[in-house]
């Protein structure tokens, strides 16, 4: 019923607004668990967006000034988990539509959002670690080496061609649908080697 939902959206939004899609992941590590990635990623994500959600206009905040700066009008978001070689990795799929015009300016924001993104996870995650008095220096280290830009947090999904992606209900990537994409995810299979799904682990189970 959700899926049905926001594919109606999107269908309803196709002409009038530019639809894409941004992946938030964050660094984390096996030995930290489930619940603790899943409050990261949350706290990084409420600071992330938190200024805006306020109608603040601070100058320097970058995901503020982005929002603005394409016109962002509306979001739907969906967290996946899936568990890999690092460990639990809740993960948030969003959708944003913004104006049309200002479609070619959106991917311009990659790098800049990543490292905003990146340092909001870190801090975070520090700030958890010393409130519930977890891990090591050593193991916090090893975390946060994983991050680069090879594997960015934060991710705007582009085509093979690496031009930005517009999203709908009919595709995605792969034919994949992007209602699907926010719904599905009981249903697919882990995309990285061994990476698996919840229920992919149940099956194994």
């Amino acid at each position: 019923k959700y899926a049905i939902r926001i594919g109606a959206c999107l269908d309803a939004l196709h002409n009038k607004y530019f639809a894409f899609m941004v992946t938030f992941t964050i660094p984390h590590y096996r030995f930290m668990s489930c619940k603790e990635t899943t409050d990261i990623l949350y706290n990084a994500w409420r600071y992330f967006h938190i200024h805006n959600l306020r109608g603040s206009n601070t100058h320097g905040h970058v995901f503020n000034t982005f929002y603005h700066s394409i016109k962002i009008k509306y979001r739907v978001r969906a967290c996946e988990y899936t568990w890999g070689k690092n460990g639990w990795h809740p993960h948030f799929h969003v959708i944003y539509w913004c104006e049309h015009e200002h479609r070619d300016e959106i991917l311009k924001w990659q790098k800049e959002l990543n490292e905003f993104w990146t340092k909001t996870a870190i801090r975070e995650a520090n700030k958890y670690w010393e409130k519930n008095e977890l891990h090591t220096e050593a193991q916090r280290q090893t975390i946060f080496s994983e991050v680069n830009d090879k594997w960015p947090c934060l991710k705007i999904s582009t085509d093979k061609d690496g031009d930005i992606l517009r999203v709908t209900s009919s595709e995605y990537m792969c034919g994949w649908g992007a209602d699907r994409e926010l719904t599905g995810n009981y249903q697919k299979e882990a995309s990285h080697d061994g990476h698996l799904t919840p229920y992919q682990i149940l099956d194994k189970a």
